[in-house]
């Protein structure tokens, strides 16, 4: 759907303003895949309510806003213990900091002395070797997907790059932590995450999305990941942005042969926020396993859609999202499994199961499977409810008051998502943020 010009137009002075920044190097060959990325969002324009994708999700108040390009203010000017709430306590493992989608070398500890581990970041592989970066972009072949990725590759400065050589299994855990701040203009930030798993690696994967000071901008980060045969992926994705803050993320997931891919969306912040996760089974003995958690309050917008692409035989998928929503909180689920005529002898499992802890909080719930091969096993369901007011009663009957008792239920509708985080550290912390939501201690958990 073709957007009205006048919505666009701070885009393209945005695109502008880039491009007067670049000087000489808007001849180079990366600015060329940002124009390709530029003309296909002018040309498409951005979704409306009239797209089945986005029907329960009008997106009016982030096009219509005017954002500007976030830049590298004061950056220098932050230091550890200002961000120290925002991390993994006591954590050992490689860390990547980015303070309004630039990259803070000076709070940041890359830990390459792993043989076969190389991280890096964009702006650092634009200055130094712009043609693998620009092969890598090409490699990957998912920055026109949909119009937030178009709209991140047309912007592209920084983030993050991780590559693993074939069998090296990262011993300790990577943490991306993007960190937002109010500034005297909405900003708009564009992280990209490129991954590579070669064969037989293994990596665990921290990406969190999370706010100094509230405030409005718009976060449109883009996380690719290619994982080889063999190789193992545990992603771990958190966004607790400010309430006044829009997000849209993309992840995109390649996998080759008997490869497993382990994913833990957890949402909670945004005034507006839609993660998209799409998965690419392309080879046989594959594994994709897709767990999330959202919960939503006061009028927060909490939107996740996934598609997961059986395209060879013998794989297996299996999906659970929870979401808890009070208030005037609204959620939107859709999750499409596509069955492609040679994935026979697949195994695809979907559950979405939604709480509603207020007479006002709405879900949109749309589970669906297409299915073209015969020799498979696939199911899919959705649940929405209120908490069960026989369980309360039994609480409260041993002497626990009502608050706790709904608090009690509450947080074990969540475990079923973050008992699968197998770091204590950010369990813990998605714990704390839990339980603030719930207004609790951690008393009734320990």
């Amino acid at each position: 759907m073709q957007t009205d010009k006048t919505i666009l137009q701070s885009y393209i002075n945005n695109f502008q303003f880039l491009e007067r920044g670049l000087k000489k190097q808007s001849n180079d060959p990366i600015h060329d895949l940002r124009k390709t990325a530029f003309n296909h969002l002018l040309e498409k324009g951005f979704p409306t309510k009239r797209e089945e994708e986005w029907r329960f999700t009008d997106i009016s108040p982030i096009i219509q806003e005017s954002f500007i390009l976030a830049e590298e203010n004061n950056i220098k000017e932050f230091k550890q213990s200002d961000i120290i709430q925002l991390m993994f306590k006591d954590w050992a493992g490689p860390l990547l900091v980015f303070i309004n989608g630039n990259y803070a070398e000076h709070l940041s500890d890359i830990n390459t002395a792993q043989a076969g581990l190389t991280i890096d970041t964009m702006l650092s592989l634009l200055k130094k070797d712009q043609k693998s970066l620009l092969d890598t972009f090409t490699e990957f072949k998912t920055y026109n997907e949909n119009v937030f990725s178009a709209l991140n590759t047309a912007f592209i400065k920084d983030g993050s790059i991780i590559k693993l050589e074939k069998n090296v299994i990262a011993d300790k855990p990577i943490h991306l932590l993007y960190i937002s701040t109010k500034q005297e203009k909405p900003q708009l930030i564009n992280p990209r995450n490129l991954i590579y798993l070669s064969d037989n690696s293994q990596a665990v994967i921290i990406e969190s999305h999370v706010n100094l000071t509230d405030g409005q901008y718009f976060n449109n980060p883009v996380t690719e990941i290619r994982i080889a045969e063999n190789a193992r992926c545990n992603h771990i994705r958190i966004q607790d942005e400010s309430s006044e803050a829009f997000h849209i993320g993309s992840i995109f997931v390649d996998q080759k042969q008997n490869s497993h891919y382990f994913s833990t969306s957890l949402m909670f912040g945004g005034k507006i926020a839609r993660n998209n996760i799409y998965t690419n089974l392309d080879g046989e003995g594959i594994e994709t396993i897709l767990n999330g958690l959202y919960m939503g309050h006061d009028d927060q917008l909490i939107d996740n859609h996934t598609f997961i692409n059986h395209a060879k035989p013998h794989c297996e998928s299996h999906e659970l999202y929870q979401g808890i929503l009070t208030d005037n909180a609204k959620g939107v689920f859709s999750g499409k499994i596509m069955v492609r005529p040679d994935a026979q002898k697949t195994d695809a499992k979907q559950s979405n199961n939604c709480l509603l802890l207020s007479n006002e909080a709405r879900i949109n719930s749309k589970p669906q499977l297409e299915i073209y091969a015969d020799d498979v096993r696939c199911t899919h369901g959705a649940t929405v409810g209120q908490l069960n007011q026989d369980a309360i009663f039994y609480l409260r009957s041993r002497g626990i008051t009502w608050q706790r008792a709904k608090n009690i239920l509450t947080y074990a509708f969540a475990e079923q998502v973050v008992e699968g985080i197998g770091i204590d550290s950010v369990r813990d912390y998605v714990n704390d943020i839990i339980l603030s939501r719930l207004k609790e201690d951690m008393n009734f958990i320990k």
